[in-house]
Formats: structure tokens, C-alpha cells, sequence
């Protein structure tokens, strides 16, 4: 009897544990002849693309760990909201990414480095904290998820759209992970439950003002 085969165990953990790793390689030979002042940026380009190039090298039957919260990490959050406007509108409004501060007042600041696709990096800051983030899926219209790590945190967060009889379903997930985690997980569930809470009715907001 064959027995289908099964997704390789731990994978975002040894990919997470292997970006820490060999960044001390990549950072040493990208700010080898940089002044000490610009040693740190050089090292934040050398992680975020070493990421993002783990991200693309993974088979397309295994990307799923990449692109699902982890529901058995340490933190997990699931909040939706309905609103009152049509699933494109709601998802053009939210995929301007560059966008964000002008209507979610807890993100000062939030660009991305080129078009909405898997491997584009989202820069963005929340909390006082920079937090580059690497799109993993992309479904028009449906789903968008990424991951970034920040203070040793690492965060899945998974976006779902769907067309309702009044507008539009919006669904957010996401999953905190990290050696810090554990110390603190109820203070971290608490702040991350208060920021999808407001970002979703932010959002609503937006989106119901813009209109079609």
C-alpha cells in the first residue's frame, strides 16, 4: 500500500534557524568595506535578502508552511470583520501598502519594494519596531501572507477576502514564534489581539469612506 507522502516536519523552523545563521556570513561580506555608520543597514539588506531567496528556493508543494499562520506557535491570533463596501474596493484599499499611514494611525510608516508578488519585501513599522516583511502568497482578490522577524520575534500573518451579501468578509491571522516568546506570551497576545483588533476596524473604516 503506498502511503502518500507528508510535508517535511519543521521546516520554517530550520529555514528561520539557518537565516539567523548564515547572515553572519552574508553581513560580514556585504559590510566588510562599509563604514561603521552604515555597517548595520548593510547587514539589515544582506538578512532581508537572504530571506527572501530561502523563500523562493522552496518547492511549491512545501510552501504552505510559509504562507499559513502556525497555529501551535506560542501566539495566535484570528479576528474578522464585515464590511460595507465591494471586495475590490476593500482589496485595492489594502494592497496600497505604500499607503497604510494615511489611514491606520498605528503604522507611522510602510513601503514596498516593488509590485504586489511573492518575494517582495514590505518595509513597514508598528510599535516602534521596523519590521521587513517577505510576501509568500499572493491570490487577487483572496488571500495575501507574509513573515518578518523583529527582537527575535518571528510573525506568520495571512490576510483572507471574500464577497458577502453586504460587501465584503475580511479574515486576519497570525502567529508569533521566537526564543523571547514564551517569557511573555500574554502580554504578547494581549498587544497583538488589541493590533489586529484596530487594524481590521481601521481598515473598515477606509474602505467604507472611498467607497466603490
Amino acid at each position: 500500500m503506498s502511503v502518500a507522502p507528508q510535508p517535511r516536519p519543521g521546516l520554517l523552523f530550520r529555514l528561520q534557524e539557518f537565516s539567523r545563521t548564515f547572515p553572519g556570513i552574508a553581513e560580514r561580506q556585504t559590510t566588510r568595506n562599509l563604514e561603521p555608520g552604515r555597517q548595520v543597514r548593510g547587514a539589515q539588506r544582506a538578512r532581508i535578502r537572504l530571506w527572501a531567496h530561502l523563500h523562493s528556493c522552496i518547492p511549491a508543494g512545501l510552501r504552505k508552511e510559509l504562507t499559513e499562520i502556525n497555529s501551535n506557535a506560542p501566539v495566535v491570533s484570528r479576528h474578522e470583520i464585515a464590511i460595507n463596501a465591494p471586495l475590490e474596493s476593500v482589496w485595492r484599499v489594502f494592497t496600497e501598502i505604500d499607503r497604510w499611514p494615511e489611514w491606520n494611525p498605528d503604522i507611522p510608516k510602510a513601503t514596498v519594494a516593488g509590485l504586489i508578488a511573492v518575494g517582495t519585501v514590505i518595509h513597514w513599522e508598528t510599535a516602534g519596531m521596523a519590521i521587513p516583511s517577505t510576501i509568500g502568497e499572493v491570490v487577487p482578490l483572496k488571500k495575501i501572507a507574509w513573515s518578518g522577524e523583529t527582537s527575535g520575534i518571528l510573525g506568520l500573518h495571512v490576510w483572507t477576502f471574500s464577497a458577502a451579501a453586504e460587501g465584503t468578509q475580511v479574515r486576519t491571522e497570525e502567529s508569533w514564534e521566537g526564543a523571547s516568546v514564551p517569557a511573555q506570551t500574554k502580554d504578547l497576545q494581549d498587544a497583538l489581539d488589541a493590533s489586529l483588533v484596530r487594524w481590521l476596524s481601521f481598515l473598515r473604516r477606509r474602505a467604507e469612506a472611498v467607497g466603490p
